[in-house]
C-alpha cells in the first residue's frame, strides 16, 4: 500500500515537472529586462562579492541576491541559466504546494478518500504551477525574489503542518526544525516573509488548538515588546525611535499611509479578478492615488468587510477556505497593507497570495461538487479540471511569448498603458539600443508629453543616447551637464551619464578630457560594457596600456567572445611589443 501511494506520488512529481517544462521552455531566451540590468547586469556589488558583503547591501533580501550572485558568477550575461533556476525554483515551489493542500485536505474537514486528496493537491499544485499570473515572478528574472520567498515560506507553513499533526516524536523534531530553518531563509529573502508566523496563529486558530494560537499571539507580542523596547534605549528620544520605524516600513514618503491602504482596497479586488479572469497582463499599470473614486473605495471596503465575517461565521464549518482568505490577505499585508511603496501594483505581488485564493477556489468548487450526482462526481471534475489546466497553460505560454519578443512584450504595454511614462521610456531604450533611432525619438517626445513632473534622470538619459546615437554631440553633453547638476540623480544614473560623456569626447578624439568623466564613473561602479570599451580605448590613447588591458579583462569576464573587445587588445598588445622592439 505504502510502495502504491509512494509510485503514485512520484507519478504525479513527473507530471507537475513536464508540465512546468512545457510551459515555460519558450522562457529560457527571454532577455534582460530593466530592473534586470540595476541588479545583475550592472550590478556593482556583484564585483567581488560575497555572502558577506551583499549581505551588507541587501541585509533583508542576501538570500535572494546571493543565488542571483551564484548565477551571475556561472553564467555571466547568458540569461537561460537564470531562466532554469527561476524554472526550478517555481516548479519546487509547485511542490510544495501539492504536499502542503495534500496535507490540509486530511486534516481539514474536506471529506475526500486519500486517493481523491493525491488528485485534489496535483490539480492546485498544476493551477499554482501554470497559472499566467505567475509569470512575471518566473519569467521576469530578478522577480526570482517573489518566488524565491514563496517557497520558503510555503515550505515553514507546510512543515508546520506536518509537525502538529505528526505522532511520531522524530517526526515532529524533524519537521519543527525544518519549519524555523525555512523560516528564517524565508526572512532573509524578502520583507514580505514578516507576515509568516501571522499564518501559523491563522493554522493554529483555524485546524489545532486555540490556546496554542493564544500563546503564540502572546509570544509574538512580547517580542515585538522587547523589540521596541531596545530601539527606545538605543535612540536619544522617543522621536528617534519612531523616526526609525517610520524610515523601515515605507519606501516612500510621497504617499501616506492611510491613501496607499485605500487605494490596496480597489487593487486587492484586482488582484483576484486577474486570478479568475487572467486576460490582459502587463507589467506597468501605472494606478495612481487619484484613480480610485471615493465611492470605488467604500464599495471595495464593504466587499473586504462582507467576506472577512463571512470566513468568521464559516470558520468551522469550512476551515479551507477560511484559510485560504486568511492566507490571502496576510501574504498580501506588507505590498498591499499600510507601507507606503512608490508602484501601487505589480502582478508579481500576487505570486505568494495566490495559493490563498488556489485554497479559496478548491472550497467553493467542494460544495458544487458534493451537490453533483454520484455519476457526475468522477467525470465533471475531471473534464473542468483539464479545460482549466489547458486554458491556462496555453496563456502562460502565450505570455511568456510576449517576453520573448521584447517589441512585441512592450508594444503590449503601450496597449494597455498608453500614456504610461515609463511604458514610453522602456520602450525607448529599448528601440534606441536595438539602432531604431526614429521609433525611439517619437517615444521620447511621447514621454515628455505625458511626463509633467514625473521625468526622472533615467529618461532624460536615454534622451542624450538618442542625441548621441544622432551625432548631435553638443546637444548630448550639454544636456548631461544639466542632468549632473540637478541634486539626489540616482547614482546609478550618474554613472550612466557619466559614462555618455566619456564616449562623447572619445569619439570626437578628446581622450584626456574623456577620461576624467571615465575615471569618476568607474569609481562608483556598474559601468556598462560599452563604457569600459570606450573606456579601455580611452586608456590606450591617452598612454596607459596596462590599465586598458585590465578594462578589457573585466569586459572578458561578461563577455569572453565580445569581438571590438579582443580586437583592441590585440592592438594594444601589438602596439606594446613593437614598442619593445624599438627599445631593443
Amino acid at each position: 500500500m505504502v510502495k502504491g501511494a509512494s509510485f503514485k506520488t512520484l507519478m504525479v512529481i513527473a507530471l507537475m515537472a513536464i508540465v512546468t517544462a512545457i510551459v515555460y521552455q519558450n522562457s529560457i531566451g527571454v532577455p534582460f529586462y530593466l530592473d534586470d540590468f540595476g541588479s545583475i547586469v550592472n550590478n556593482p556589488n556583484f564585483k567581488n562579492a560575497s555572502f558577506s558583503t551583499l549581505f551588507s547591501d541587501y541585509p533583508l533580501r542576501v538570500i535572494g541576491y546571493f543565488s542571483l550572485f551564484l548565477d551571475f558568477e556561472q553564467h555571466k550575461l547568458s540569461v537561460s541559466g537564470y531562466h532554469y533556476t527561476n524554472v526550478f525554483i517555481h516548479f519546487l515551489t509547485g511542490l510544495v504546494v501539492y504536499f502542503l493542500v495534500r496535507k490540509l485536505c486530511s486534516i481539514s474537514k474536506f471529506a475526500v478518500s486519500s486517493a481523491a486528496a493525491n488528485y485534489v493537491a496535483m490539480i492546485c499544485a498544476l493551477v499554482f504551477l501554470v497559472h499566467p499570473l505567475q509569470t512575471q515572478s518566473v519569467t521576469y528574472i530578478v522577480q526570482r525574489l517573489a518566488s524565491l520567498v514563496a517557497l520558503f515560506y510555503l515550505a515553514s507553513v507546510c512543515c508546520y503542518f506536518y509537525a502538529r499533526s505528526s505522532e511520531s516524536n522524530t517526526l515532529k523534531v524533524v519537521f519543527s526544525f525544518g519549519c524555523m530553518l525555512f523560516a528564517v531563509c524565508a526572512f532573509f529573502t524578502k520583507q514580505n516573509a514578516v507576515t509568516l508566523p501571522l499564518v501559523l496563529v491563522f493554522a493554529e486558530l483555524i485546524f489545532f488548538n486555540r490556546s496554542v494560537a493564544k500563546k503564540m499571539i502572546l509570544a509574538g507580542l512580547i517580542a515585538l515588546l522587547s523589540i521596541g523596547l531596545l530601539y527606545f534605549v538605543v535612540p536619544s528620544s522617543i522621536v528617534g525611535y519612531v523616526d526609525k520605524l517610520d524610515m523601515l516600513t515605507r519606501e516612500t514618503r510621497d504617499i501616506t499611509r492611510i491613501d496607499y491602504f485605500l487605494a490596496q482596497l480597489s487593487i486587492l479586488w484586482i488582484y483576484v479578478g486577474k486570478f479568475f479572469w487572467p486576460v490582459g497582463l502587463h507589467l506597468e499599470y501605472g494606478k495612481t492615488i487619484e484613480d480610485f473614486s471615493r465611492f470605488t473605495t467604500l464599495i471595495s471596503a464593504f466587499a473586504h468587510i462582507v467576506v472577512l465575517a463571512a470566513a468568521f461565521t464559516l470558520r468551522k464549518k469550512l476551515p479551507l477556505l477560511v484559510f485560504g482568505i486568511a492566507f490571502f490577505y496576510s501574504a498580501h499585508f506588507v505590498e498591499s497593507g499600510i507601507i507606503p511603496i512608490r508602484d501601487l501594483m505589480f502582478e508579481h505581488r500576487t505570486y505568494l497570495p495566490n495559493f490563498g485564493l488556489i485554497l479559496v477556489a478548491l472550497s467553493l468548487c467542494s460544495l458544487v461538487w458534493k451537490r453533483l450526482n454520484k455519476s457526475d462526481k468522477a467525470t465533471v471534475p475531471l473534464m473542468i479540471s483539464a479545460i482549466v489546466l489547458f486554458a491556462l497553460s496555453y496563456m502562460t505560454y502565450q505570455r511568456n511569448e510576449q517576453w520573448l519578443d521584447p517589441k512585441k512584450f512592450y508594444e503590449n504595454e503601450l496597449v494597455y498603458s498608453p500614456n504610461n511614462v515609463r511604458v514610453l521610456h522602456n520602450y525607448a531604450e529599448y528601440s534606441g539600443r536595438m539602432g531604431d533611432l526614429d521609433k525611439s525619438e517619437s517615444l521620447i517626445n511621447r514621454m515628455y508629453d505625458a511626463a509633467g513632473d514625473k521625468i526622472d534622470g533615467a529618461m532624460v538619459n536615454t534622451h542624450i543616447v538618442l542625441l548621441m546615437s544622432r551625432g548631435k554631440f553638443r546637444d548630448a553633453v550639454a544636456l548631461a551637464e544639466r542632468l549632473l547638476e540637478q541634486p539626489g540623480l540616482n547614482p546609478r544614473t550618474r554613472v550612466h551619464v557619466l559614462s555618455n560623456i566619456g564616449i562623447v569626447y572619445t569619439s570626437l578624439g578628446r581622450y584626456k578630457r574623456a577620461d576624467a568623466y571615465f575615471r569618476e564613473a568607474y569609481a562608483l561602479g556598474g559601468m556598462t560594457t560599452k563604457a569600459l570599451l570606450a573606456y579601455a580605448f580611452s586608456l590606450h590613447k591617452n598612454g596607459f596600456p596596462i590599465k586598458a588591458l585590465e578594462m578589457i579583462d573585466e569586459i572578458k569576464v561578461l563577455r569572453p567572445n565580445d569581438r571590438r573587445a579582443l580586437e583592441l587588445e590585440k592592438k594594444i598588445l601589438a602596439k606594446n611589443d613593437d614598442k619593445s622592439e624599438v627599445e631593443k
